[in-house]
């Protein structure tokens, strides 16, 4: 696979540049040009994207809570950011996407419009790998996989990460283009900057902040390696020590992340028992895992990768440089995904989208090498295109047309059923809004926190609700083995019952209809636990529901 000269080379004999373009390439801007069918492929991207917003039909849970926590940051101070299980860049930031609107609707459109721009710098990154074509191929994936299409038309973390992510790499990777100091220097500064962005938003940026001063130095030439990636790593620490020191401060010992305790990650001490009922773990469960999670999150482009992947001897030395980089990077977070799911018993397609980018340009490779040895007689872009396009436009439509979220509609129905219930009637499940009251209607569920959030937003947007908030309860880490142990329905339903009466919870969300098994026993935990606590006294009547197997009980 050759490699493209550098895009602000001149040809020999040319003419010097005109003053303006002189300028320009002091600083390197003419290596960063958009060449029109990544303009279009962007463009793709923006639709595919700003359709999947449109048409989605709920949020996912995590967005729900990130919402939630810019709400606590706006009301409560910059401190709240410390009290919340996110990092702090895409909790800050949805929190001033409360000046300027509904703020799920500012923050899904900013992260729509971040993720279409992000395929300018993965064009770059992917052609200083794998070449111009490769670089196209591997552009429409990302336009268009499903995965790729749904983290960044949604209020999620990841709509944050992956912008700075690849942009990050795609600085890195061009700045030995520029011929001057200060070229090279800007974009150097841009790449720390960004990998510290992308680490501020989920806890596998700070893989980047290892991995980006050394794709900078192995596109450095000799002589400036070390310092290219010594300005690199220095932004970096200068953009996210503040955070750890203040997170590190908070907790009383030193911490990385608010969603996984360092130690435990790394093995060094004991997990919690607080896991999922069902969640399998151990070194088999944590391989299996990861695979599904790199299919969820590449889905087709994973089989597309595997040949390039298996000719890797042939590459150039000047292109193993790099793209070997690459793949050490995505080895690194596949293992990040095996201990995830070894030892905490969960791994989706969103955990695996670090790794998958890593992949991308693998893909685009293997997809002009299976063409090129299916039909030698066709010129290998125009049938690596070809392919691509068809696996592209069904990509496209099933992104746009099931996001997810679709799940998610129950939880907005029943959130507005009780909201409405709460504003019309008041009384049972008013959640402790009597005298000396907060206001506020709890909800507790185990699983379903998008009740609370549209709960929330209804009481909000109507003019019944001025002044009265709803926000959830969390139940499943405490009280999760409820809906698991058929034993523990008997044993530990009383400490259920005084948790939510302790909390002031006025409602408790319950799936009716989700089956369990039990020593071979088929069995609907949540219908069985909402008959014995109405027979307890703790549930009263009538319950809410919204056509789904969810329904809310009111607490007593």
């Amino acid at each position: 696979m050759g490699t493209a000269p550098p895009d602000d080379a001149s040809p020999p004999g040319a003419p010097p540049p005109e003053p303006r373009r002189r300028g320009r390439r002091e600083f390197g801007v003419r290596g960063l040009a958009v060449q029109p069918e990544i303009a279009l492929v962007a463009l793709a991207a923006l639709v595919v994207r700003g359709t999947a917003w449109a048409l989605r039909p709920a949020i996912l849970p995590d967005g729900a809570d990130l919402l939630g926590a810019a709400e606590a940051v706006r009301t409560g101070g910059l401190g709240e950011i410390l009290r919340a299980q996110h990092h702090p860049l895409p909790v800050a930031l949805a929190a001033a996407a409360g000046w300027f609107g509904e703020p799920e609707t500012v923050v899904s459109l900013a992260e729509v419009v971040l993720g279409a721009l992000a395929v300018w710098p993965l064009h770059l990154v992917v052609r200083a790998a794998c070449g111009r074509h490769a670089a196209l191929v591997a552009c429409i994936l990302y336009a268009v996989l499903p995965k790729f299409v749904s983290v960044a038309s949604t209020p999620l973390a990841e709509g944050f990460f992956l912008p700075s992510f690849i942009t990050a790499l795609g600085a890195a990777c061009t700045a030995g283009r520029s011929r001057s100091a200060g070229g090279r220097t800007v974009r150097l500064a841009a790449a720390g900057l960004l990998a510290g962005c992308a680490y501020l938003c989920r806890p596998e940026g700070l893989v980047a902040g290892a991995l980006v001063p050394w794709i900078a130095a192995s596109q450095a030439r000799r002589g400036r390696r070390v310092g290219s990636a010594v300005i690199v790593l220095a932004v970096f620490v200068a953009v996210s020590a503040p955070w750890v020191a203040a997170l590190s401060s908070d907790r009383g010992g030193f911490a990385l992340s608010p969603k996984k305790d360092l130690a435990r990650f790394a093995g060094v001490a004991p997990l919690r028992d607080e896991l999922p009922g069902d969640a399998s773990t151990g070194m088999l469960a944590g391989v299996r895992g990861a695979i599904g999670a790199l299919w969820d999150a590449l889905g087709p482009g994973l089989l597309l990768a595997v040949p390039a992947l298996l000719s890797l001897r042939r590459w150039s030395a000047r292109h193993w440089r790099f793209t070997g980089t690459l793949l050490a990077g995505a080895v690194v977070y596949v293992l990040l995904l095996v201990r995830l799911r070894a030892g905490w018993g969960y791994a989706g397609g969103r955990h695996g989208l670090a790794a998958a980018t890593l992949l991308l340009p693998f893909a685009g490779a293997g997809a002009l090498w299976i063409v090129g040895f299916v039909r030698r007689t066709w010129a290998r872009r125009v049938a690596a295109l070809t392919l691509v396009w068809l696996a592209a436009i069904p990509l496209a439509v099933r992104a746009a047309l099931r996001p997810d979220g679709e799940g998610g509609e129950r939880e907005r129905h029943l959130g507005r059923a009780v909201a409405l219930a709460v504003m019309g009637e008041g009384g049972p499940g008013d959640g402790g809004t009597g005298e000396g009251g907060t206001g506020d209607v709890v909800l507790a569920s185990f699983a379903q926190p998008l009740v609370a959030y549209y709960a929330d937003r209804t009481l909000r947007n109507d003019p019944r609700g001025a002044g009265r908030r709803a926000r959830n309860m969390r139940l499943l880490r405490d009280h999760g083995r409820l809906l698991a142990v058929s034993a523990d329905l008997e044993n530990r339903r009383r400490d259920l019952a005084e948790a939510l009466r302790g909390a002031g919870a006025g409602w408790l969300v319950l799936d009716l209809f989700a089956e369990g098994r039990t020593a071979g026993a088929t069995r609907m935990p949540g219908r069985d636990l909402a008959e014995l606590l109405q027979r307890d006294g703790v549930l009263g009547t009538p319950a809410v529901a919204a056509g789904s197997e969810l329904a809310a009980f009111p607490v007593r």
